[in-house]
């Protein structure tokens, strides 16, 4: 299974809350503010799957070494000019926290999108090709990147993030990327919560965790 199965968490590992004033940090500087993003674009989400994670007289206990949690989180790109027809997106959203009690300071690992790999056509349009065959080129381009999305495949996750959260022991899931890091498009190799995640870690995480009131006063 190799990269499929999760790594055991361990106490050094980078934590939730570590993550958090790390991307707040670079919000709006290093990066595009993934929080006003958020805002804007995502429109909802909802747990699809939970393990080790139980309801009891109101709150929330830990029943096994590491706790689950998976989203179906949507999002209407409004932040930015889309070029593809697909609407909403849709991706699963992934958390695996190793230990509730201990709150935003536990670690734990995540993914923005499914994991499926990213497909391409391999043809680009170059000044050499006719109209006719820039053209038809370019349909085929928006039909398999509309057929990425539909596959719950979270572009900016993938060639943003995710061999750098490998590196870094926080990527959940497989690393589709080859192995290749994204020094083009995040040439500093920064790590961060993307806005889909960050939805879900603001909206839904965070309040399932034990310390929210001490969260949101130190990070707030």
């Amino acid at each position: 299974m190799g990269d499929f199965m999760p790594k055991r968490l361990r106490q050094p590992d980078i934590t939730i809350r570590q993550l958090l004033e790390l991307s707040y940090s670079v919000y709006g500087k290093e990066v595009d503010d993934k929080k006003a993003r958020a805002v804007l674009d995502v429109t909802d989400a909802k747990i699809t799957y939970r393990n080790n994670l139980e309801e009891k007289k109101g709150e929330w206990t830990q029943t096994g070494r590491n706790v689950k949690i998976v989203f179906r989180c949507k999002s209407v790109p409004f932040s930015y000019k889309k070029s593809d027809n697909v609407s909403p997106h849709i991706f699963p959203v992934t958390f695996l926290i190793r230990n509730i009690d201990e709150g935003v300071d536990s670690a734990f690992k995540y993914r923005s999108g499914s994991n499926f790999k990213w497909k391409t056509t391999g043809q680009k349009i170059s000044e050499g090709r006719n109209t006719a065959e820039k053209d038809r080129i370019r349909k085929k381009n928006k039909s398999v990147s509309e057929s990425n999305i539909k596959n719950g495949i979270d572009a900016h996750f993938v060639f943003h993030l995710m061999n750098v959260l490998k590196h870094k022991r926080l990527l959940y899931g497989p690393d589709t990327t080859n192995g290749k890091l994204p020094k083009v498009t995040n040439k500093n190799l920064l790590f961060y919560f993307e806005k889909h995640s960050l939805y879900c870690l603001e909206n839904f995480v965070i309040p399932m965790l034990n310390k929210p009131d001490k969260f949101f006063t130190d990070l707030r």
